[in-house]
């Protein structure tokens, strides 16, 4: 099960609903610009990224539902 917390404070005041249009990254001129469904959101030095990366394997490792384990049928 999924464990839901409350939007931490900082969070409250969003004004943007949830996308369900993945973010496409490129590398140029050594930065990593992101794009969305809107053009430019940033760019992102190669650390900054790399750091950026742990977080949101961080949130979504949080976010995995736990693998279905198999029972072996009684009898």
């Amino acid at each position: 099960m999924t464990e839901t917390r409350a939007r931490p404070e900082r969070f409250r005041r969003m004004t943007q609903q949830a996308s369900d249009t993945p973010l496409t990254a490129d590398l140029i001129d050594g930065q990593v610009l992101i794009t969305g469904p809107n053009g430019l959101q940033g760019a992102l030095t190669l650390e900054a990224a790399k750091a950026s990366l742990a977080h949101l394997e961080r949130a979504l490792g949080a976010a995995r539902e736990p693998a279905d384990t198999y029972q072996k049928p009684l009898g």
